[in-house]
């Protein structure tokens, strides 16, 4: 066997040993479903956050569909809806300390909007794109995704302070959409797949992610599927308890990620 060619499968099993190491290092997690609740299957989620035990705040989108509400869990109701003008696109809704923000597609405008009656306080622009939001209240600073690889962050007024890149395994990880701070990480629905990651907000690294790949196909059934668009919807609850659901889901999931 000349030098060359073993140097060269030498270098190819070493590849093959470190690809191995990186796959061990972030491992696909359990997930228990605890409780299935009925959910607005007319919503195509864009942003899911829990205000209080019994409502959630539903973000939508979609051309001439787009609407900001406090969604009743219990009733399946939604009050204090306020829709969005027909040729805006809506996208990621937070709860900071002082005010609700929704983000627009591709607009470049966030509305500031009144905690109680979601009223709309003030527009504010921003560059490129906007997907999902999320709010850090330790550290008073909402988190904003835009389809790249790229996490803004921005202080409790909405001005742009500084931005991180994502990786997973060393490659950088884009399409991250809906977005939910709990438990000191950020957690990230990846657009177009049934995935949920774990960010440390420290290096930008995927520290954990869950496949919800078979917990759908158990949950609902091929009917239900064939009108479901894409999983996006991540709303903390308490410790690593948290909802879930997705655009045009007919179904809330109570799960719990181990």
């Amino acid at each position: 066997m000349g030098k060359t060619l073993r140097n060269l499968i030498l270098f190819g099993v070493t590849t093959f040993l470190v690809s191995l190491v990186r796959t061990s290092q972030v491992q696909a997690s359990k997930i228990k479903v605890l409780e299935s609740l009925p959910f607005d299957k007319t919503a195509f989620t864009q942003g899911l956050e829990l205000v209080d035990p019994d409502t959630l705040l539903l973000g939508t989108g979609r051309y001439g569909q787009s609407r900001i509400e406090f969604y009743d869990i219990k009733t399946g109701q939604g009050q204090q809806r306020q829709l969005l003008d027909e040729d805006y696109f809506g996208e990621g809704v937070t709860v900071t300390d002082d005010y609700i923000y929704q983000l627009t597609w591709k607009k470049g405008i966030a509305y500031q909007r009144d905690k109680e009656s979601l009223a709309v306080l003030k527009e504010i622009s921003y560059e490129g794109q906007g997907w999902s939001l999320a709010f850090d209240p330790a550290q008073t600073i909402i988190y904003m995704s835009n389809g790249s690889d790229q996490i803004q962050v921005r202080d409790g007024d909405f001005n742009l302070i500084d931005q991180f890149q994502v990786t997973d395994q060393g490659f950088p990880l884009e399409m991250l959409n809906e977005l939910e701070f709990a438990n000191g990480y950020l957690y990230a629905n990846v657009w177009q797949t049934n995935r949920i990651v774990v960010i440390d907000i420290s290096t930008g690294q995927v520290v954990n992610d869950y496949d919800f790949t078979k917990i759908i196909q158990q949950n609902f059934t091929e009917t239900e599927q064939a009108n479901m668009d894409v999983l996006n919807g991540i709303a903390h609850i308490e410790g690593n308890i948290f909802y879930i659901t997705g655009k045009n889901y007919p179904k809330l999931l109570k799960v719990s990620l181990d």
